[in-house]
């Protein structure tokens, strides 16, 4: 204890030892602690900001692994098959082998034997089906092409493809063959129907009577006009008419 008379020097005396860093504990706790946070709080915030950085880097190589696992997965799940989404004139082939799809497009698309087309010539007319004009599907050509979506260009442009394929579904044409032949043929023994000789006028002795026998005007079937619209018709895979194109034929002598 410090005995001195004057209030002012004891005091100060007094609070230079109780609140000197060596003899206050409060003092020593609260110097040590502002000494250590000066000192290490830098290093801290470094490792901190690492940690972060190494996280967000796992987690992106993490993602990226799930990301290239998926898309392995979904080659090999789907390798020779066609992808989802895909379908042939609203037939789903999704997911099946080329024979498989051709198949089944063979089996469910049936319009060169059920569709109808009429041939008509004034107030006369023929029923035909396409298959009887040439018309018939490939089937093993439209399984190839439904099997091909997805699977040409660069990687980019099949991924794209097949997700294109899959979120919004692609709706192919089937691959049909038209043999022209088949309808010249089907035309020509048409055209017997339609056709009409021409008749020349002239004149003819019976006895001593004088045959005088008129001129008649002919018909003929244009065949390659009416197979240019026979074409258009069947390209739509719809039902319809045909109009065959006539045209007349006039004889070199029509009276005497």
């Amino acid at each position: 204890m410090y005995k001195d008379s004057n209030p002012e020097r004891v005091f100060s005396l007094l609070s230079g030892e109780l609140f000197s860093p060596k003899t206050c504990p409060i003092c020593i706790r609260t110097y040590n602690w502002l000494m250590s946070t000066s000192t290490y709080s830098l290093p801290r915030s470094r490792a901190l900001a690492g940690q972060i950085l190494l996280s967000l880097v796992f987690g992106l190589l993490l993602f990226v692994i799930l990301l290239i696992g998926g898309i392995v997965g979904y080659q090999v799940r789907y390798a020779g098959k066609v992808f989802p989404g895909v379908r042939v004139a609203g037939l789903d082939v999704s997911g099946l082998k080329p024979a498989e799809a051709a198949a089944l497009a063979q089996a469910e698309f049936s319009y060169p034997q059920t569709g109808r087309l009429l041939l008509v010539d004034g107030d006369k007319a023929w029923m035909a089906s396409p298959a009887d004009l040439g018309l018939y599907l490939d089937p093993e050509s439209t399984a190839t092409t439904a099997l091909e979506v997805g699977r040409s260009g660069t990687f980019g442009d099949r991924l794209s493809q097949q997700f294109r394929a899959w979120r919004e579904g692609v709706d192919l044409a089937p691959v049909l063959v038209f043999d022209q032949r088949a309808a010249f043929s089907y035309l020509t023994a048409l055209a017997q129907q339609v056709d009409t000789p021409v008749v020349e006028a002239s004149l003819s002795l019976n006895g001593t009577e004088v045959d005088v026998r008129p001129g008649q005007a002919g018909r003929q079937l244009d065949l390659p006009a009416t197979l240019a619209l026979i074409t258009a018709q069947v390209q739509s895979l719809r039902d319809g008419s045909v109009p065959l194109v006539v045209h007349p034929t006039q004889p070199a002598i029509l009276d005497v």
